[in-house]
């Protein structure tokens, strides 16, 4: 199997999704609301990835591996908050990361 470099929006949980699982997801924070519009228009996966326990709020460390997901079942509320499933495709490792 080989392995390509690809640039993923990151999403730093507390959790750790695993390839063909499904994960419930509640997105109310702004730049991560943006990120799964902006996934959706795309058709783009993004990279969920266990952050660190001692990282700072908005500031969050990601362990180096994570899973990359597929956006299933998206629901905007009234709000702008999202509700959706994500799919476990393929894990990652990260190679570089820089923030927006």
């Amino acid at each position: 199997m080989s392995a390509s470099a690809i640039e993923l929006p990151l999403f730093p949980l507390n959790v750790v999704l695993f390839p063909g699982v499904v994960l419930p997801l509640h997105i109310f924070e702004p730049r991560y609301r943006q990120m799964i519009v902006d996934c959706q228009q795309q058709e783009q996966p993004f990279g969920i990835v266990l952050a660190r326990q001692d990282s700072v709020h908005l500031q969050e460390e990601p362990y180096s591996v994570g899973t990359m997901a597929e956006i299933r079942d998206l629901n905007r509320l009234e709000d702008g908050r999202y509700v959706l499933m994500a799919l476990g495709l393929q894990r990652f490792r990260i190679l570089r990361q820089h923030r927006q």
